[in-house]
Parts: C-alpha cells; structure tokens; sequence
C-alpha cells in the first residue's frame, strides 16, 4: 500500500505541475511548420503550387474515369460482370448516391479546390514568385469547378478554407459558370506566354494561353459562343500551338509526344525508374484484357484490364467518317481482324482463353497499355508518360463549333478543317453537324463526350436503348470471333432518362453530413 500511495502521490504532484505549465504541453513538432509562419517566401510559394500539382495528378485517374464512361462509344469491361461495377453503373446508367466512384470523384475535386484556397487565402502577391503561384492557383480552381460543374450541375462554389461548421449549399449553374470565366480571365492576365511553340520547358505549368484556352471552353459550356470565337482566336492567333502531323498522331498518346506542340494542358511526368510518386492504374485498367488472351501484339505492356472497349457502332460511324485507314482511325480503334494482322513475332497466335467482357470484338488503340510507358519495376502500377488534359486539336474544334454558332469570317472553316486533314479525314463545310462528328472521333476518350452530348441536347437519342445487353467476345483460334448478349440488367432501372441523367447525383456521404445541399433530380 505504501508504494501505492507514493506512485499516487507522484502522479498528482506531475499533474499539479503540469496544470501549471501548460506551455511545457506546446512542444513544436520537428520538421512541420505552422501555417501561421508558412506562405511567406518564394520558396513557401513553390511549395504550396506544387502540392495543388500532386492533388491534380491524384485527382486524374478518377478524372478519366468519370469523364469518360458515360458514354456511346464505349462499353465498361473489366474480368467479368460485377469487376469494379462501380465504373459500370456509370457507363450503363445504373449511378445512385452511393455509387462508390462518385464520391471519390466529388471528393477529389474539393480536395484540388481545398489545397488552392490554402494558397490563394494565405499567400501575399510581393514577388514574381508569389504572383504566379496565386495565377496558377486560382486556375485549378477554376478547373476543378468547372468539372463539377458538368457533372453536378449546382456543386457548391467554395472560395475560402471552411471551418467545420461551414456546409455550403448548392450554387447557381449560371453563377458557377461566370466565377469559372472570371478566375481563368485572372489567371490569364497573370501568367506568362510559352517561349515559342516548340518550348518544352514553359509547359510543365499552366500559361497565359492555357487559360485563355479554357475560358474559351466554359464560354462554350456555358453557350456564350460569341465570347468563345474572342477568346479562342488570341490563342490560335498566338502562334504558340500546332497540330503535329498525322504519321504521328499515335504519339500523341505517348511519351514521345510530352509537352510536344499539341499540348495544351497536362501534368508532367518525370521518368525515375520507378515513379514512386506519380503512379496510378489508370492503363492497367484501360488496356486490353490481358489474361483473357494468348498474346498481345509486339510493342503492348502484358499486365491491363480491358476497362475501356470501342462499341461497333462507334467503330463502324468512325470508319464510315475517316474511312478504314486515315492517321487517325488507326491510331484509336482496332476491329479482332485488324488485329490478327499486327506483329506477333516470337508469341502465340492471338486468341481468347475467356470471353472478353464488355467487348465486341473492337480494341482500344489510343490508350492502350504501350510497353515503353510501363514502369516494369511496379509492375504497370506506374508510367511514364504525361496525363494529358488538353490538346490543341480540341481549342480548334471549340474555336469551330462557336464560329458555326455564331457566325464565320472563314477563320471557323479553316480550324475545322486542319483538323480534319491533319487526321486523313474527309473535308467538310462548316456546319455544327460537321463539328459534332469531328468532336466525336477527334477527342475520343478524352473527357468530351458525355458533356457535349447533354449540351448539345443529343444525349437521350444518342444513349437510348443502349445497355441492357451487354457483350462479350470470343476469338477462336482459327480467327473466327463471336459475340454474346448477356441480359445483365433486365428488370433493372439503366440507361439515360431526360430530366435526370444530365447530372449525376451528389454522394450519398455528402448528402447525411450536408443539409443545405439539395440532391438533384431523380435521385
């Protein structure tokens, strides 16, 4: 008992002296900095955007995803029925508030937003340095209410860092679109100009013209086509940016084609042996569904998921567009026959072991999983070449559709129509028909489709009827490929429905902690 009650005595006399000493509780935690004594230097200011960078590059796998699947062109794949039916829901229309990928996709852009608010609320303009962090800054804000502004229709505008107590509720679609406009104007005004069109070095970070660029683009979305033309044209009137030619289209998707002319917008990779710190699946996911297969062509990484497929409609209205062999068909899609004629040497002949779900028997070729950016050493988990956002080829046809909008002085014509023969298409007047098609296969995969179609008001035709069947594809190996109907979603609730599917619906997370958000309509 004696010992007992000393201990106890100890004890009481500490936490008498420590009541007392509060400040000995205060230790500063080693290697941290509080951000009280943080944004103040160039140095700080370095740091801060290149955080916003590292957001932006965890942000694009969810991106791509998203952007991509609800769409005409493309069935969602995968190993078989139920492999990650998050990513299904969205393709086939099956999306709820507790669609898993909604959230993190939600979450992400708020998480670009949130680090950007930190620099721009805390950080004074005083040098160079500074000035252009905020620049970039407040355009990845921008960017990041742009995308959920497409998907959302009302997300919450948030400009400041919250407190928890802070539950902002649903903004304006109109208000969204002019703070959009007016931070990319800022951000524009702030930033310098790429050094010449073929610089490499200015475009690892956001430029004068990338803004002004994507305030041409939300001009568009928001459908005030003739701002659009004004904006647009000092970009093509730059000089900065150009096509490259169409034998090297495919490059485009590669890294031979980083921070080349064409870019607009991407996230710089630098290549490291392993890309410890930029890796994510996005090309194990859209390549070809490698271990359903006997071999892959010479040249293909042997480690993808089948994630991504061309629909045959999409491959045959392509072919019927550009014909079988333009620059730029060839490098997007590939029908099971085309690809019993590409190299081979040294592997089995090219068959299925299993069915390939979500597949009729058409290939991915833009995003397939290239050998030479695959980091070996994470086993595909990583790669090398950069995440691209925007090309020019895009700032074209945005330029095209806003002058067949708003009216043509020629100039409208000609930007459609270099994107035409630098593809090996067929050229055409311009017409918003003609822009549309363009759009279709120009930027397939790259984050347009759904959108355009919605604001276009071609969605309901266009997405009608399309997936209570799902394929699956055979290739035997004489050649010989069949498709089977699997009717995975009878007596399901799928496929767009007006009046709802133009936006998704907010996360079911945010709904419960949330009630001054309003969920969309439908849900």
């Amino acid at each position: 008992m004696k010992k007992i009650f000393i201990a106890i005595t100890v004890l009481l006399a500490a936490v008498t002296f420590t009541s007392c000493n509060q400040d000995l509780l205060n230790i500063q935690q080693k290697g941290a900095v509080g951000q009280e004594d943080f944004y103040k230097t160039d140095d700080d200011a370095i740091a801060a955007i290149a955080a916003v960078y590292a957001q932006m590059n965890s942000f694009f796998y969810n991106y791509k995803f998203f952007s991509n699947l609800p769409s005409d062109n493309i069935y969602c794949g995968g190993g078989s029925r139920g492999d990650n039916d998050q990513w299904a829901q969205l393709n086939e229309f099956r999306t709820h508030p507790q669609t898993g990928s909604l959230g993190s996709y939600y979450r992400g852009a708020y998480n670009v937003i949130f680090k950007c608010n930190l620099l721009i609320n805390n950080m004074e303009p005083n040098t160079e340095t500074t000035k252009r962090a905020i620049a970039e800054a407040r355009f990845f804000r921008a960017w990041a209410h742009m995308v959920l502004t497409e998907f959302w229709g009302t997300p919450p505008l948030v400009t400041e860092v919250l407190t928890g107590a802070e539950k902002p509720g649903n903004t304006p679609k109109d208000e969204l679109w002019k703070f959009c406009k007016d931070e990319f104007q800022a951000a524009a005004a702030a930033l310098p100009s790429k050094k010449n069109k073929t610089d490499k070095e200015s475009v690892c970070r956001v430029t004068k013209e990338c803004a002004l660029a994507h305030l041409g683009k939300v001009q568009v979305l928001s459908g005030d086509m003739a701002g659009a033309k004004s904006t647009l044209k000092q970009v093509i009137d730059s000089g900065l940016y150009d096509l490259v030619p169409g034998e090297k289209y495919d490059e485009l998707f590669s890294k031979e084609g980083d921070l080349c002319e064409e870019v607009v917008f991407s996230l710089h990779t630098t290549e490291n042996g392993t890309n410890t710190y930029s890796g994510d699946m996005l090309y194990l996911m859209w390549g070809w569904r490698t271990d359903h297969l006997t071999s892959v062509p010479v040249g293909f990484y042997n480690n993808s998921w089948g994630f991504m497929n061309p629909t045959k409609a999409f491959f045959e209205a392509f072919q019927a567009h550009d014909g079988a062999d333009s620059y730029r068909i060839r490098a997007s899609v590939a029908s099971a026959e085309q690809v019993l004629q590409m190299d081979f040497t040294g592997k089995p002949k090219f068959k299925t072991i299993n069915p390939l779900h979500g597949n009729e028997g058409y290939f991915d070729m833009k995003f397939r999983y290239r050998d030479q950016n695959a980091v070996k050493a994470r086993n595909g988990y990583a790669y090398v070449n950069d995440r691209l956002l925007m090309r020019y080829s895009e700032v074209l046809l945005l330029y095209a559709e806003a002058c067949a909008v708003a009216g043509d002085d020629g100039s409208g014509l000609a930007a459609l129509n270099k994107v035409q023969a630098r593809a090996g298409a067929p050229i055409t007047a311009l017409t918003l028909q003609n822009v549309k098609d363009e759009k279709r296969f120009e930027l397939y995969l790259e984050g347009c489709r759904f959108v355009d179609l919605v604001r276009w008001g071609d969605a309901a035709t266009a997405l009608a009827g399309h997936y209570e069947n799902v394929p699956e594809f055979a290739l035997d190996e004489d050649g010989v490929g069949t498709v089977y109907w699997r009717p995975y979603n009878t007596g399901k609730t799928f496929g767009y429905q007006s009046g709802k599917n133009e936006v998704y619906p907010f996360p079911y997370s945010e709904m419960q902690v949330n009630e001054n958000l309003v969920q969309n309509p439908g849900y």
